[in-house]
């Protein structure tokens, strides 16, 4: 990763290249673009365990915003974004259910 200091700037990308600026600075960062594409995550027999969590994490995600939906009358006392801590909850009783199956 490389930090671009010259008096050409840019954000956005150039062939394989991503330039960018990070939260909470001004400088712009220069990367090379990778990774696996989303075909291959979605099929690859590789990336079954990244699916794996990926679909534990969406399942929780949407059982906390359903909770955070029923709770919209009272979300006003906390001072704070509880849905973080549902989530949290959510994959302790995952868990449980895991070992008792």
């Amino acid at each position: 990763m490389a930090i671009l200091s010259a008096e050409i700037t840019f954000t956005g990308s150039f062939g394989q290249i991503l330039a960018y600026k990070m939260g909470g600075g001004d400088k712009i960062i220069i990367r090379k673009k990778g990774g696996a594409s989303k075909e291959k995550i979605k099929h690859d027999a590789a990336f079954a365990n990244t699916r794996r969590v990926n679909a534990e994490f969406g399942g929780r995600a949407m059982a906390s915003k359903w909770i955070m939906q029923m709770l919209w009358c009272i979300k006003p006392l906390a001072d704070y974004n509880i849905a973080g801590l549902f989530a949290l909850f959510l994959l302790e009783v995952l868990g449980c259910l895991k070992l008792q199956v």
